[in-house]
């Protein structure tokens, strides 16, 4: 029997419930990272039919999702994810190519979007350079912090303050500035303007986008009354964090605050019981990634993110 492509707005969640429970399960076997927190928000939606996207099915079973992301001018492919018996198969190209089609026939769709975690040995490159995309690599890497041994010395007067939820809008302003005219905010619009790096690090800070905020590990430096850098830290799961967010403002980068900032969390965590950290770097980002790999950071999973732009 062939595969049938579903709408997601048209399929409660409750089909995809052992989809799910596989998928959370990759997540955190490969990644570390407890997804059901983020799947139950993308419940909420499916469940009163406000997400796009498709559901495959096979023989009245769910193998298979993805979903969308529409705002103004941009669409995004949120999530790909298929069941084990179909990784490496062509499903995940099937899939990829329906949410390409379905985002290009949407007119006021301007640029397209996506960064996916695809753990199987599918490959998605050929099929998104195929349609037009721009490729870029990225990498999720982990340090053991047992090997951890840091101790940087804390640049002259650099002051360390707790985080409250008042400096939301001041790091998202240090976190756009520090990604003007970088490649990151070229292939990812959540960096490219203020008032969407402002909704990104409210999405950390307050809505568990990238694991469990923790204030406590995050590091945030002032110099001159004025802040200088930022470290957010959060937890996948009990004994591994992550830091989904390091900036250091443009006046300051190269002064050694960054890597002061990034040491103190990473000694936080430590104290803390936590056995690994993990952060996300574009390979582009030579400097960042040498040095991170430097630190002891260790690759568990290469992805890709990709962009299309409508030719005016």
């Amino acid at each position: 029997m062939a595969l049938v492509f579903e709408d997601l707005r048209r399929v409660g969640s409750v089909t995809l419930d052992q989809l799910m429970r596989e998928e959370a399960e990759a997540w955190l076997d490969i990644l570390g990272w407890e997804y059901s927190p983020t799947q139950d928000f993308l419940k909420t939606y499916i469940d009163s039919s406000a997400l796009p996207g498709f559901v495959v099915i096979d023989r009245g079973r769910a193998v298979g999702y993805a979903y969308l992301v529409v705002d103004v001018g941009r669409g995004v492919i949120g999530s790909l994810y298929v069941m084990r018996g179909h990784w490496g198969g062509d499903l995940e190209a099937q899939l990829g190519v329906a949410c390409i089609d379905a985002l290009k026939e949407t007119p006021f769709v301007r640029r397209i979007e996506a960064q996916l975690m695809v753990f199987s040995e599918a490959d998605l490159g050929p099929v998104f350079a195929g349609d037009g995309f721009e490729t870029f690599r990225r990498h999720f890497l982990s340090l053991d912090l047992g090997s951890y041994d840091g101790g940087r010395e804390q640049p002259e007067g650099l002051e360390l303050r707790s985080w409250n939820d008042a400096m939301i809008d001041e790091v998202g302003r240090v976190v756009y500035e520090s990604y003007i005219g970088g490649i990151d905010a070229y292939f990812s619009s959540s960096f490219s303007r203020l008032d969407r790096c402002h909704g990104f690090v409210a999405n950390l800070v307050r809505r568990a986008g990238c694991g469990g905020f923790l204030p406590g590990m995050t590091t945030v430096g002032y110099l001159d009354g004025k802040m200088a850098g930022i470290v957010v830290a959060t937890e996948l799961s009990p004994g591994v964090g992550h830091m989904p967010q390091i900036s250091v403002a443009p006046d300051h980068q190269g002064s050694g605050i960054g890597a002061f900032l990034v040491d103190e969390s990473l000694r936080r965590y430590k104290e803390a019981g936590y056995r690994a950290v993990s952060l996300t770097v574009t390979e582009q980002n030579e400097r960042a990634e040498k040095w991170y790999r430097r630190l002891g950071f260790a690759e568990v999973l290469p992805f890709n993110a990709y962009l299309w732009q409508r030719d005016s």
